[in-house]
């Protein structure tokens, strides 16, 4: 686990990463962008979980990049149950 940006994240054992926010809305920014530009180089698995919504720019943009969008994640932070956490050795 750890923080990029205003995000915290955890790594996923096949490859991905879970991206977490506490946020009301979330935008399509630049800063957004750049920073998906970064951790997709290293990840297949994408996920982003908000506490709030995303405006349908910022869906349509993360899902054609290959992204699962939970919002109002607040109420289930539970990862599916096929998401397998990485364990820190």
């Amino acid at each position: 686990m750890g923080i990029i940006g205003r995000f915290t994240f955890g790594t996923l054992t096949e490859n991905g990463i879970v991206l977490a926010s506490a946020v009301d809305h979330l935008y399509w920014i630049e800063n957004i962008q750049s920073l998906l530009d970064r951790v997709e180089t290293e990840y297949n698995l994408l996920e982003l979980y908000v506490s709030g919504t995303v405006t349908q720019r910022t869906r349509s943009e993360m899902t054609q990049r290959g992204w699962s969008i939970q919002e109002d994640s607040i109420h289930s932070m539970d990862p599916p149950e096929s998401t397998e956490l990485a364990r820190d050795p």
